[in-house]
C-alpha cells in the first residue's frame, strides 16, 4: 500500500501474474494493515510483530477449518511486509512450515 491507504498498481499487477499461471489455480489474500503501519516509524515496525501473529492465526484456521496446508502457502512481503511474512512465520506455531516467505526491503 502506498502511505495514503490505496493499493499501488503494482500490487494489482503481482495479484494478477500470481493468478495466472497455468500450472494449477491459485488464492491470493492481501493483508490491510495500513491503520497499524502509518505511524512513527519506530511504532510501524513494533506492529509487524502483531499483523505477523495475526496472519498465523489466520492459516492455523484456515489449516483446521477446510484442510488447508500452510506447505502450500507463500507470503510476499515487501518493506515491512517482508517483516510481517517473517513474524508469521516464526509464530505460526507447529511442526510443519509455511511454503516459501519472500521479502523485499525498500
Amino acid at each position: 500500500m502506498g502511505v495514503n491507504g490505496i493499493l499501488e498498481n503494482w500490487i494489482w499487477q503481482l495479484v494478477a501474474a500470481l493468478k495466472s499461471q497455468p500450472a494449477q489455480p491459485v488464492n491470493v489474500g492481501l493483508v490491510d494493515w495500513i491503520t497499524l503501519a502509518q505511524h512513527h516509524y519506530t511504532i510501524a515496525v513494533r506492529n509487524t510483530r502483531l499483523v505477523g501473529k495475526e496472519v498465523a492465526a489466520l492459516l492455523r484456521w484456515l489449516e483446521e477449518s477446510v484442510q488447508f496446508s500452510r506447505s502450500h502457502v507463500h507470503l510476499i512481503g515487501y518493506s515491512l511486509g517482508a517483516h510481517v511474512s517473517g513474524f508469521a512465520g516464526s509464530s505460526i506455531g507447529g511442526t510443519h512450515k509455511i511454503g516459501r516467505i519472500t521479502g523485499n526491503h525498500a
